[in-house]
């Protein structure tokens, strides 16, 4: 795998995964804050205990498909191999010194 198609899987794995993942956390980190807070939880239905519950299990869902996303980045392009020098003439290759 070149470092091109690296450097792509990483920007279409940070659009697709990275991007909810953030929102998850976002959204959980509410939830979390929320059911601290009476104010913010008097249209709700069910227990501060449960929205306790649920909004750390979103955060932590969000954060596990962040470090997911930071995975993917690191190893496709730690360990891809570089591009080839190109053939086409435009490049001179110098030659090997003793």
């Amino acid at each position: 795998m070149s470092r091109t198609i690296g450097i792509i899987i990483t920007a279409v794995t940070a659009m697709l995964c990275g991007i909810p993942a953030l929102a998850l956390t976002c959204f959980g980190t509410y939830m979390v804050v929320s059911a601290k807070t009476p104010a913010l939880m008097e249209s709700g239905q069910s227990s501060p205990e449960i929205t306790l519950v649920t909004g750390i299990m979103i955060t932590l869902f969000g954060l596990a498909i962040l470090l997911l996303v930071a995975a993917v980045g690191y190893f496709s392009i730690r360990f891809t191999r570089p591009d080839p020098p190109s053939v086409d003439g435009s490049e001179e290759i110098a030659p090997k010194i003793l």
